[in-house]
């Protein structure tokens, strides 16, 4: 299964962002250990640090993280990481605003959306999420993003 994971950090609230790493490191290590491929943005500090423990785990299991851990990211912007494969979308950018439309890849190519806290990126690809007729699961535990898509 392709598992996109968005999300963010609130840096204002430490506790809450030391628990929130904490949480996505070991989310990134557990959808390897099971099996499933992260799909992940390659934007934010969120993505580097999911990402490192995902491609951490298939080396640790003699798996390549070029095939386990997928990022995204949209042209003229530059990766925050580099775990895993990395590609460059076909799209500029991935607002809704687009004449286009068009359904930005990491979304497209999951199966299933995980939201964790954030901000504005990830209430767009719950948006996005929606309009492909993703299934969403957002983690209300840090606040953020996660819990206004919840509700």
């Amino acid at each position: 299964m392709k598992i996109f994971v968005v999300g963010g950090f609130n840096e204002d609230k430490p506790e809450e962002e030391k628990a929130c790493i904490a949480f996505a490191k070991t989310l990134g290590s557990e959808i390897i250990e099971q099996g499933h491929t992260l799909v992940n943005g390659c934007m934010t500090k969120f993505d580097a640090v999911i990402t490192k423990s995902a491609a951490k785990t298939a080396k640790k299991l003699k798996k390549d993280p070029q095939e386990c851990v997928i990022s995204y990211i949209p042209e003229n912007i530059k990766p925050i990481h580099s775990n895993g494969k990395i590609r460059t979308s076909l799209l500029k950018d991935w607002e809704l605003g687009s004449a286009n439309l068009q359904i930005p890849e990491p979304i497209d190519i999951a199966d299933v959306i995980i939201c964790i806290s954030g901000f504005v990126g990830t209430q767009r690809a719950a948006n996005w999420g929606r309009i492909a007729r993703k299934p969403i699961l957002p983690i209300v535990k840090f606040n953020g993003s996660s819990r206004e898509i919840y509700r």
